[in-house]
């Protein structure tokens, strides 16, 4: 008899862990689904961009303009052999992505907000808008390691007469001082996420807000998400 209700209960446990390991593959499916997902995004834009670039390189060769064609390359080799050995390739945000990152982070007067990877630094260009029609001072700082990606946004700060009010650094954002920032900007990948998520936690005070585009921190607590667009914002 008590060989049969030993029996009964292993079977029973069995049946048990394989209705709990069911949900649970379900879940990592999803989440696969999720991350496959985002990476199709990601290439749509590297692959429209590459697109546009090698067809510039094609016509210059056509109508025998070769140096030109070797600039174009030679261009395209800077932006993404720097960007993605020091964290993520340049991928400018569309304007309707900068807008929610810019009004989700909920800027506040006094803010020392930085962009980390700010390319052309169009997200801070955004905030300082935003900050003047509402009379708010913000100190906006960007780290961008790019020379390439650097001198455009130090010319689209010209262009918008914003020299004075947003800093660029040439810089390695992972080496970077960031304990007085408030607010974070983030648009990277997520391997980069992962390395930069330790120095988030442990650099920024408790309460500072970060705002992701595409790229999630797991670690970090959650607050909205807008999946729409893929805008995410965490504190710390």
């Amino acid at each position: 008899m008590g060989e049969r209700s030993r029996g009964t209960a292993e079977l029973r446990e069995t049946a048990g862990s394989k209705r709990t390991a069911g949900p649970k593959r379900n879940m990592e499916l999803k989440k696969l689904a999720r991350l496959d997902e985002l990476t199709v995004s990601d290439l749509k834009v590297l692959f429209t961009f590459s697109i546009v670039m090698c067809s510039t390189i094609m016509l210059s060769v056509y109508f025998n303009y070769y140096l030109l064609a070797v600039l174009v390359l030679g261009v395209m080799m800077l932006i993404f052999s720097t960007s993605m050995f020091y964290g993520a390739p340049w991928f400018p945000a569309e304007k309707t992505v900068v807008k929610k990152m810019v009004d989700m982070a909920r800027l506040k007067d006094g803010d020392v907000v930085y962009d980390l990877g700010s390319g052309d630094a169009r997200i801070l260009i955004e905030a300082a808008k935003e900050a003047a029609g509402r009379r708010k001072r913000l100190r906006l700082v960007g780290i961008e390691i790019n020379p390439f990606v650097y001198a455009i946004s130090k010319f689209m700060l010209r262009m918008n007469a914003l020299g004075d009010k947003i800093k660029i650094r040439r810089q390695n954002f992972f080496s970077a001082d960031i304990q007085d920032a408030d607010v974070i900007f983030t648009f990277l990948l997520q391997k980069t996420n992962y390395r930069l998520e330790k120095k988030l936690k442990t650099e920024l005070r408790k309460g500072t807000r970060v705002v992701s585009h595409l790229w999630k921190f797991p670690n970090l607590k959650l607050v909205k998400a807008d999946e729409k667009l893929k805008v995410y914002l965490y504190r710390v």
